[in-house]
């Protein structure tokens, strides 16, 4: 398969000094490979995926790389070969951004958030999206994979006023809006966002925010909970402030819906086919979070 791929991507001359014999691999839903030009060392980054969401995420990169430039790998070519659906994109040289690097990079960080979130929202507006998230947060309560899970949000629901969200329309996350899917350039130590292959397959304004700063507590529900009553780590609490800037929500309105976004993050995964591990960790961040918190009964 990795040589068909290589054959296919040589096809395209965008390597036109030809293939240096090094190139890495990276196997997982999809398979990615990161190739270097022998004459000129240009480095491309390709993508093969195997379904649909190789066409998704074309579309998705191409607008967001003219709408957020440089927070953006620029797809070159897209399309199929046979059964596979490459996606090239021109590499961009950076480093993972890491859990103890946030709080030094706060300022970029939450920049990047508030982009994306503007964004998704413009998008929205562009597309004459619809408002009014009950009835696909109801659908939830009947396709959770836990029945524990599935009555926790139905209690949330009916107890909850859902009119400050409601005022949003239904707006395209990145939808893995999670830690490591952030670079830092080497060029420029600006963020670079990845992975836009699930982008609009949750449409709950608030759920980016809600992945990323989950994804860097490890998706430990006890500490989103303290980061909900104390705004501790200050870090992500300003991150968190630059979203809800973006999105015009007050700390305890977003903090009412949180658990709506992770309750829609499990059921994206649960649909991809994501391992039970995975979701049987999202559950727990879920149900600390829709526990009744501040008084409430």
């Amino acid at each position: 398969m990795i040589e068909a791929i290589l054959q296919a991507v040589q096809g395209l001359d965008l390597l036109p000094g030809g293939l240096a014999a090094d190139y890495m691999v990276e196997v997982g839903k999809n398979v990615s490979l990161h190739m270097k030009d022998r004459r000129d060392g240009t480095e491309l980054s390709v993508k093969t995926f195997f379904d649909d969401r190789g066409e998704n995420e074309a579309r998705a990169l191409a607008d967001a790389h003219r709408d957020l430039g440089d927070l953006v790998p620029a797809p070159l070519w897209a399309g199929w070969r046979g059964d596979m659906y490459l996606l090239v994109c021109a590499t961009v040289p950076h480093a993972k951004l890491t859990r103890d690097l946030v709080p030094g990079r706060i300022g970029l960080v939450s920049d990047a958030l508030r982009r994306l979130t503007a964004y998704s929202l413009a998008r929205a507006t562009a597309d004459g999206m619809a408002r009014g998230h009950g009835p696909y947060l109801r659908r939830l309560v009947d396709t959770l994979p836990s029945e524990d899970l599935r009555a926790g949000l139905a209690r949330c629901l009916d107890r909850v006023d859902l009119s400050a969200l409601d005022r949003l329309p239904l707006a395209p996350q990145h939808s893995d809006f999670v830690i490591y899917n952030l670079g830092l350039r080497t060029d420029s130590g600006g963020i670079l966002i990845f992975d836009w292959e699930d982008y609009g397959r949750i449409t709950t304004p608030g759920t980016d925010v809600t992945t990323f700063v989950s994804s860097c507590l490890g998706h430990d529900g006890a500490a989103l909970a303290a980061l909900r009553d104390r705004r501790a780590p200050a870090d992500l609490a300003a991150i968190v402030d630059a979203g809800l800037a973006a999105l015009g929500l007050s700390w305890d309105q977003y903090w009412t819906f949180a658990p709506l976004h992770v309750c829609a993050f499990i059921d994206l995964k649960v649909r991809l086919g994501y391992a039970q591990a995975v979701v049987r960790v999202l559950e727990k961040t879920a149900a600390s979070l829709l526990a009744p918190s501040h008084g409430e009964s």
